[in-house]
């Protein structure tokens, strides 16, 4: 596993330590959803004109928490695939006036992704090819519009209303590779069904 220590830079106590640990002596074939209930997560999805199983996103804060369980860190994938994706479209439209953003992007281009499909594929396969996923739609990310103080109309990319992960362990990744490759797992298939991998959330006021 990977150590990142930071120096020569300013810190405060004010940041998300978000891992990853892997327990090498655990059986590395579980790739099944058997051990989750999503039927209370089925909806007709409008977009895809079917239904689907809804992953709600997670608020992966400063929490001191471990997520070893298939629908947690399915939902801190989906998260971090949300979170990955504003990133993203906040780099591709830098140069482009909020109005043509408004008129070139939509919400529901998230599902046009690469990294879409590699989550929803590998849940899909997991469930014997039964139910592909979608998400909420307040939750998707928003383009947002507004008038700074000088009369100035702005925008910026928003994250869902109720999913996020902490701008700290999060900010630098643009796609779900760069997150994969920056904590050492192999695919995403690895990270969820996996039952050695655990997500830990964490903070470095304990530091």
């Amino acid at each position: 596993m990977k150590k990142q220590i930071r120096a020569n830079v300013f810190e405060t106590n004010s940041s998300s330590t978000h891992s990853v640990s892997i327990n090498w002596n655990e059986n590395h074939s579980n790739l099944a959803l058997s051990c989750c209930d999503f039927n209370d997560y089925i909806v007709y999805d409008n977009y895809f004109n079917e239904e689907r199983i809804q992953v709600p996103f997670g608020e992966f804060g400063w929490e001191i928490t471990s997520y070893d369980e298939v629908w947690d860190k399915l939902r801190y994938v989906a998260t971090m695939l949300l979170e990955t994706y504003g990133n993203a479209m906040g780099s591709r439209y830098h140069d482009r006036t909020p109005d043509e953003i408004e008129a070139a992007w939509k919400p529901t281009d998230i599902y046009e992704t690469d990294d879409f499909h590699t989550l929803d594929d590998a849940i899909y396969n997991a469930t014997g090819y039964d139910w592909h996923i979608c998400f909420n739609e307040n939750d998707l990310v928003h383009y947002k519009k507004y008038t700074d103080k000088d009369g100035n109309v702005q925008g910026y990319f928003h994250n869902g209303d109720y999913g996020y992960i902490d701008h700290q362990s999060c900010e630098n990744y643009y796609c779900l590779q760069d997150w994969l490759d920056d904590w050492g797992l192999s695919s995403v298939e690895f990270a969820i069904f996996n039952p050695a991998v655990t997500i830990n959330t964490d903070n470095d006021n304990n530091y």
